[in-house]
């Protein structure tokens, strides 16, 4: 069955509804009555009105439309409330609730009889031991925390799956912060039934996604290969697959096993599936957004050789080193560019590559270097590094930049070190759609994720 209940019901039911406020069940009604576009119906034989909206004793007393069935009541009732739901005939179920595998072996039972009565009336199921979803276009969300303790981001192209709710949330909350833009965010926790396989596939085929990141503790037996056809999906439709693997030692495995009852091979495996899959693997949450924002900016490099332009020498050093270390290229100018540069430019400029334009620079010598060697279609990606300190740096070099970027079609990382100042500078560039690093090595590390979904393209694509 197809998931588009999950995202685009036309009507959502909240099984264990609230009007106790600060509560799961009041906070997700509440949410679904500000963002979600169709009907919402509260579930609670407690009530008769949950937030002016109608609350109905029983699942089977909801009229339609229903899709999607959201169960937020104690464990132990979810088999009872599952059955009133197939009896419904809902297919799409999000169960927020915990209790389940996680636990051990009397949860073990209560999820696979869960499972039992799902099979019997086709559910689908995200869950348990989830906070759901979050779709900023249809309005679906499912998160039980308020708003002044998670805000929403705004409509963006990148979808999060993530096997952990408290890092869903934290990333969420840290991208409305940022103001990335989210399309869809998917935790489903135990992945009793739907699990990152269907969710891939499934956005592998979204017209709202550009970008998948993707947090995994294990995936589920003999899914190894539908999990490397999926990545393949969505490489082949364009849109990287970023993949954050937690329990990669046996302690961080152990803890695995207890957070959401993962399942897990050696790290080992899970490097060969990943590279083989064609996804990009990073080692570290800020490693993951610096390459989402990024593909959401600049268009994929054509190859991977790298112009560096600094107005700081060890900078430039430090990211020709970090190039060096993840097999970027970062070719020696022909002479006779150098010699064209040279009219141009003061003596003491360093011009090899990297181009060091000294602390004395202004703006016009960035504009001058970008435009005379990206002209000669020597180099797929630039590196482009400009702390505000210098005294005649006015900050046209961001204008320079963007202007270079979108002449020469080519992507364009920037490299702002420093303190408050950088920040205002890290802000105007990215606002003219070039995105911006603090460190030369965040910069180096998201050219070289680039380059890599580059050539993943081309080698699947044929």
């Amino acid at each position: 069955m197809s998931l588009e209940n999950f995202f685009n019901p036309r009507g959502i039911a909240v099984i264990g509804a609230s009007e106790r406020k600060g509560s799961v069940g009041y906070v997700i009604v509440e949410q679904l009555k500000k963002r979600f576009k169709g009907y919402v119906y509260p579930v609670n034989p407690k009530y008769n009105e949950i937030l002016g909206l109608k609350c109905y004793p029983s699942i089977k007393n909801v009229p339609d439309p229903v899709d999607l069935a959201v169960i937020a009541v104690r464990a132990e009732l979810v088999p009872q409330i599952m059955e009133e739901v197939g009896e419904r005939g809902i297919k799409a179920v999000i169960i927020i609730s915990g209790g389940f595998a996680e636990i051990g072996p009397e949860g073990e039972k209560r999820q696979e009889k869960v499972a039992e009565i799902a099979q019997k009336y086709g559910i689908r199921i995200i869950g348990p031991n989830c906070i759901g979803i979050l779709d900023t276009r249809s309005g679906v969300d499912t998160f039980f925390l308020p708003e002044e303790k998670l805000r929403r981001p705004p409509q963006g192209s990148i979808s999060i799956v993530s096997q952990s709710g408290a890092l869903l949330s934290m990333w969420v909350d840290w991208m409305a912060m940022k103001g990335l833009g989210l399309a869809k965010a998917i935790s489903y926790g135990n992945k009793m039934d739907v699990d990152d396989v269907d969710l891939i596939e499934y956005l592998a085929e979204d017209s709202d996604t550009k970008v998948i990141l993707l947090y995994i503790e294990g995936l589920k037996p003999d899914r190894g290969q539908r999990f490397v056809e999926a990545i393949r999906k969505a490489v082949k439709n364009g849109k990287p697959v970023i993949v954050l693997k937690g329990g990669r030692t046996e302690r961080g495995f152990k803890a695995a096993a207890s957070h959401t009852a993962a399942l897990a091979s050696g790290y080992e495996i899970y490097r060969a599936v990943f590279k083989q899959s064609g996804a990009i693997e990073v080692d570290t949450m800020e490693e993951m957004f610096d390459a989402a924002k990024a593909f959401t900016m600049v268009k994929i490099p054509r190859g991977r050789r790298v112009l560096i332009v600094t107005n700081a020498g060890g900078e430039g050093v430090l990211a020709t080193d970090y190039c060096d270390r993840l097999g970027l290229e970062v070719p020696v100018l022909p002479q006779d560019l150098v010699d064209e540069l040279r009219r141009e430019v003061p003596p003491h400029v360093v011009l090899s590559n990297p181009i060091d334009l000294t602390g004395d620079t202004d703006d016009e010598r960035y504009r001058i270097v970008l435009e005379k060697v990206l002209s000669r279609g020597i180099v797929d990606i630039a590196i482009v590094i400009a702390p505000p300190h210098p005294p005649a740096i006015t900050g046209k070099v961001v204008d320079y930049v963007a202007e270079a970027s979108k002449k020469f079609d080519i992507p364009i990382l920037a490299v702002v070190t420093g303190g408050f100042i950088a920040e205002e500078f890290i802000k105007k560039f990215e606002e003219k759609g070039i995105p911006a690093y603090q460190t030369p090595e965040r910069a180096t590390k998201v050219a070289a994720a680039l380059v890599q979904f580059s050539e993943y393209i081309k080698k699947f694509s044929g």
